[in-house]
């Protein structure tokens, strides 16, 4: 396993040091009295390798409500880190522990888009696959500073809580975040300093370039595993992930194009289409309904049928003469390729 030591601090290198060193007296002894063949040592499981990477003395305690998992991260400490010992807890209360520290309504801040930071001001993330940006706002915070000191100051505030959302997200990639107006070019660097320092104590590598003069401030950071936003969500079937779907004005064009071309191409007279409920209600609204400007310019009887096993966007067409389903036959040839 690959570990950068890099931009760490003394202390946290001989701490790693220091337990590395515990384990290995312990796979020693464990060879000079394990009987042949057997195993010597295996990978910490995902808590205490969580625990082998965060907890250190800089934690004030862990708190756990499973006893076996308790056990085993007790037995874990004692043999690695045995001074922080005192440090790992059992919760007994009624409740879950998840309840007691409000940990979900944590994991829910940290899946909004919109988090605020102070005096009204607040953070707007939208993750991408390729790109994550957070755009900084000063809602209704008002200094008595001139505008430029004022942007400033809302921009240095959001600085720590932009890191500590990074860390929480787990966000990783490329990073743009675009900081309110500041005309001050050492107003900029006094930024571009207060988000070096609220990102120094980042486990992950990082990098950034210089705040430009448009407030844009560029960064990667390493992609370690999913971000939390992955972790807990999964792409809706609706949009498939892009948080939009089509109006019903468009389905509805699509929809008038693809029996267009069913017509010209079969010379059919009756035609039955299956649509989404949404679809189906709002082509046959009032007396000149889009269904009965459908049929006229076509001069096709088309039977209308709600399906709500169908996306908003889509549609079936189901032809009488040939008694089967012709949907995809008279799709537009970028949907065909879409489809395939």
């Amino acid at each position: 396993m690959q570990d950068d030591r890099r931009g760490k601090t003394d202390a946290e290198v001989r701490h790693d040091l220091n337990m590395l060193l515990r384990l290995w007296r312990m796979i020693e002894k464990k060879i000079e009295t394990a009987p042949s063949p057997s195993r010597i040592h295996k990978e910490a499981p995902l808590t205490s390798s969580i625990i082998r990477d965060l907890f250190g003395p800089d934690i004030e305690r862990v708190v756990i409500d499973d006893k076996r998992l308790y056990r085993e991260i007790r037995a874990y400490v004692r043999a690695v880190a045995k001074p922080l010992l005192d440090r790992v807890h059992f919760h007994e209360g009624p409740g879950p522990v998840f309840d007691l520290y409000n940990i979900e309504q944590e994991i829910e801040k940290g899946l909004s888009r919109k988090v605020w930071f102070g005096g009204g001001s607040y953070l707007i993330i939208e993750q991408t696959e390729a790109v994550v940006t957070i755009d900084v706002n000063s809602g209704r915070f008002v200094g008595k500073e001139d505008q430029d000191e004022n942007n400033a100051r809302v921009n240095m505030k959001a600085c720590r809580e932009i890191a500590r959302q990074i860390r929480l997200r787990d966000l990783g990639g490329i990073i743009i975040i675009d900081f309110i107006d500041m005309y001050h070019e050492g107003n900029r660097k006094k930024v571009y300093d207060a988000m070096h320092q609220a990102l120094s104590g980042d486990r992950a590598k990082w990098d950034m370039a210089p705040i430009s003069q448009f407030g844009i401030l560029e960064m990667t950071r390493q992609r370690t595993k999913s971000s939390l936003v992955q972790a807990f969500n999964e792409p809706c079937p609706m949009c498939e992930g892009s948080g939009l779907i089509e109006s019903k004005d468009t389905v509805v064009t699509r929809l008038q194009s693809w029996v267009r071309r069913f017509r010209a191409a079969t010379g059919e007279m009756g035609l039955t289409i299956k649509a989404h409920p949404v679809i189906v209600d709002y082509i046959t609204q009032g007396m000149r309904s889009h269904l009965r400007r459908i049929m006229w310019d076509t001069l096709l009887y088309i039977k209308l049928e709600p399906d709500p096993t169908l996306k908003v966007d889509e549609f079936k067409g189901y032809s009488w003469k040939q008694k089967r389903e012709v949907t995809i036959e008279f799709q537009s040839k970028s949907l065909e390729k879409t489809a395939t």
